[in-house]
């Protein structure tokens, strides 16, 4: 019997949402996108309705991860001030750090994708703009 159907069995809340984040943390490794963020949703719908409210913020914050592999920057941007405002409440600071880096990795995102189109705007002659495409690698 797999560990999700086990807790299920048992009526272990904490157990199946633990679960269910592991299992979407592996797929977003696996770069199965939609899988991740259906079974996140789950995992934080769970925890949520069980009154698990650092399991079910800790649940955004792999949602926002999805969200930022897709390039979905905007969509991550929600969940994740969510989670950061439930754990700073909660004095939870590992997992408030892990939502604050991802939250910084959506705006770096962002941000690069601005420059990018920026630069786009500027002549391929200009120094300054082959200087800083350089520095973006």
């Amino acid at each position: 019997m797999a560990p999700r159907a086990i807790h299920e069995a048992a009526g272990r809340v904490r157990g199946v949402v633990l679960t269910r984040q592991r299992e979407g943390r592996a797929l977003l490794k696996l770069e199965r996108f939609d899988e991740a963020r259906e079974t996140l949703e789950s995992a934080h719908l769970a925890a949520a309705s069980a009154g698990e409210e650092r399991l079910a913020a800790q649940s955004l914050t792999n949602l926002g991860q999805v969200h930022l592999a897709q390039g979905r920057h905007q969509a991550a941007v929600s969940p994740l001030l969510a989670a950061i405002a439930t754990l700073t409440r909660l004095g939870a600071a590992r997992p408030e750090s892990r939502a604050r880096v991802a939250l910084a990795d959506v705006y770096a995102a962002q941000e690069r994708e601005e420059l990018e189109r920026a630069l786009a705007l500027v002549s391929g002659d200009d120094p300054a703009a082959r200087d800083i495409w350089a520095r973006l690698g």
